[in-house]
């Protein structure tokens, strides 16, 4: 017999329970929307303030809850395993790609690891535990943290 896997996250699946509710709520609500039965109305996402005080210091402990395990950043964390250094981020995400902005440059890091391989390290073997972990409010933060290492 075949078994399923796990969804949730807790369980050793990929998802947080607030995904699997929006997936579900996707399915359940698909054919009146594919059907043009329902129109879809786009909601207004509030943007946070990336050189908010607060903002920075809260993408501080999200970094160090999820991403200070791999990332080193002076002062700030001494990880076990080492990806990419990020001491000076701030500033050198400006010259990673020079056509795109350092917000969406370490955005971009964070959802495709591999977009961008710093070099020393290989892209199959970075980001397994980076992209889709955090909300957008939470990435905002990480990112407003990281802008600040300069």
């Amino acid at each position: 017999t075949a078994v399923m896997s796990p969804w949730l996250d807790r369980y050793g699946g990929p998802l947080r329970e607030d995904q699997i509710r929006a997936i579900a709520a996707f399915v359940m609500n698909w054919k009146p929307t594919a059907l043009g039965k329902v129109e879809l109305v786009a909601l207004e996402v509030p943007k946070t303030n990336l050189s908010d005080p607060k903002a920075v210091s809260r993408g501080k402990e999200i970094f160090l809850s999820h991403c200070a395990q791999c990332h080193l950043i002076a002062n700030v964390s001494q990880p076990e395993k080492k990806g990419p250094e990020l001491t000076h981020i701030g500033t050198v995400a400006l010259s990673r790609k020079p056509d795109l902005p350092a917000e969406d440059y370490l955005r971009e890091s964070f959802l495709i690891p591999n977009a961008f391989v710093v070099e020393g390290f290989e892209a199959d073997k970075i980001g397994h535990h980076c992209g889709g972990l955090l909300s957008s409010k939470q990435l905002d933060e990480v990112v407003a943290f990281l802008l600040a290492q300069r």
